[in-house]
C-alpha cells in the first residue's frame, strides 16, 4: 500500500504543476498537448505496473494500454483533418513533413536498443538483423509497432484524401475505413499480432469528430450516452473473451477504441485541461513512448535489477525522460501545422 501511495504521489506531482480546468467551446492545440502528456504517463505506468512486484492499485493501469493508443490515433486523425481544412496546399508537403518527424526519432532510438542488445545483453546481431531492427521489422522494441501502424495511417490518409478525393476529407473517410480494414486483415493474417490493429479505426473516428466539433463547438449531444455504454461493455469484453475467444476479444477491443475516441472528443469539446508539466510531457510523448521500454526491461534484468518498485518506477521514468529530450527531433524541425487558438 505504501509503495502504491508513493507512485501515485509521483504521478500527481508530475501532472499537477500548472494544471487547470475550464469550460469552453471547441478544442485547441494547447489542450491536446497537455492531454498527450497525460496519456503518455498513463501508458508508461501501464507498462511498468506489469513489472512491479507489488503494484497494488497501480495494476489497474495495465488494462488501459490499447485505449490510450486509440486516443493517440484519434488525435492524429483529428489533427490531420484540421490541417487540411485550414492550411492551403497542406497535402502537397504532407508526407515530406510528417514522415521524418516520426521516422527519424524511431530509427535513432532503435540504434540505442541495438547497442544495448549487442553490448549489454551480448546478443549477436548480423547485418540483416541490424537493418531489420533499425528499420522496424523484426522489432527490437515491441512498442515500435505503433510507429509502423501510424506510418500506414499516414500513407492511407495521403492516398485517400489527396489522390482519390482531391482534398475532400469528408469524402475520403469511407476510403480510409476500407483501407484500414485491409491493413487489419494484413496484420491478422501475416503479422499475427492483434495489437497492431485493435486501435487503428480510432484514426478515422478522429477525423469524423473534427467535423462534428466544427459543426457544434462546445456542445455534447445526448446521443453520446450510446458510445459510453458501448465502450463500457466492449472494454470489459475485450479482456473477458481474450483467454478463450480471440476473435470476439478483438472485435470488442475495436469497438472500445472507436467509442472511447467519441467520448474523448465529447469531453474535450466542453472541458479544457491544461498543465505546464503535462504540456512538457506532451511535447516529448512520442519519444518517451519509444524509449521507456528499454529501461523497463533493463532495470528488471540480471544485469541491473531494481527490486524496489518506487525506485524502479522513478529510475525508468527519469532515464526515459532524459533520452526522450535528447532525441526529441521535432524540436529541430519547424512545425507550423497548428495554431494556438480554439477551432
Amino acid at each position: 500500500m505504501f509503495t502504491t501511495v508513493l507512485i501515485l504521489g509521483i504521478l500527481i506531482l508530475l501532472c499537477g504543476y500548472g494544471l487547470s480546468f475550464h469550460a469552453g467551446g471547441g478544442t485547441s492545440y494547447n489542450d491536446f498537448l497537455s492531454l498527450r502528456g497525460l496519456l503518455a504517463l498513463v501508458i508508461v505506468t501501464d507498462h511498468l505496473s506489469q513489472e512491479m512486484t507489488d503494484p497494488g492499485i497501480i495494476l489497474a493501469f495495465s488494462f488501459t494500454g490499447y485505449i490510450v493508443v486509440s486516443i493517440f490515433f484519434a488525435i492524429s486523425g483529428f489533427g490531420l483533418a484540421y490541417s487540411v481544412d485550414t492550411k492551403p496546399n497542406y497535402l502537397d508537403r504532407f508526407l515530406a513533413e510528417r514522415l521524418p518527424k516520426i521516422l527519424i526519432p524511431f530509427w535513432l532510438i532503435n540504434l540505442i536498443y541495438i547497442f544495448v542488445e549487442a553490448v549489454i545483453y551480448r546478443k549477436k546481431i548480423g547485418l540483416k538483423l541490424f537493418l531489420g531492427y533499425t528499420l522496424g521489422y523484426p522489432q527490437v522494441n515491441t512498442n515500435a509497432w505503433y510507429v509502423l501502424a501510424l506510418t500506414a495511417m499516414y500513407l492511407i490518409f495521403n492516398v485517400s484524401v489527396k489522390w482519390l478525393c482531391h482534398g475532400n476529407v469528408k469524402k475520403a473517410i469511407p476510403w480510409i475505413i476500407v483501407f484500414i480494414g485491409f491493413w487489419d486483415y494484413f496484420c491478422l493474417t501475416v503479422i499475427k499480432k492483434y495489437w497492431w490493429m485493435n486501435a487503428c479505426f480510432a484514426f478515422p473516428m478522429g477525423m469524423l469528430m473534427y467535423r462534428r466539433i466544427q459543426a457544434a463547438p462546445g456542445k455534447v449531444s445526448r446521443i453520446t450516452i450510446i458510445p459510453a455504454i458501448l465502450f463500457l461493455a466492449s472494454f470489459r469484453g475485450g479482456w473477458q473473451f481474450l483467454p478463450t475467444g480471440a476473435g470476439m476479444s478483438l472485435f470488442c477491443m475495436i469497438i472500445a477504441s472507436v467509442t472511447v475516441s467519441i467520448l474523448f472528443f465529447a469531453i474535450t469539446n466542453v472541458l479544457h485541461i491544461r498543465g505546464k508539466s503535462l504540456a512538457f510531457f506532451g511535447s516529448i510523448s512520442y519519444e518517451l513512448y519509444l524509449i521507456h521500454n528499454l529501461f523497463r526491461h533493463l532495470f528488471k534484468s540480471d544485469i541491473i535489477l531494481i527490486q524496489n518498485d518506487v525506485l524502479y518506477f522513478a529510475s525508468v521514468l527519469g532515464c526515459s525522460i532524459a533520452i526522450a529530450l535528447l532525441f526529441h527531433v521535432k524540436q529541430y524541425i519547424p512545425d507550423n501545422r497548428w495554431k494556438k487558438k480554439a477551432l
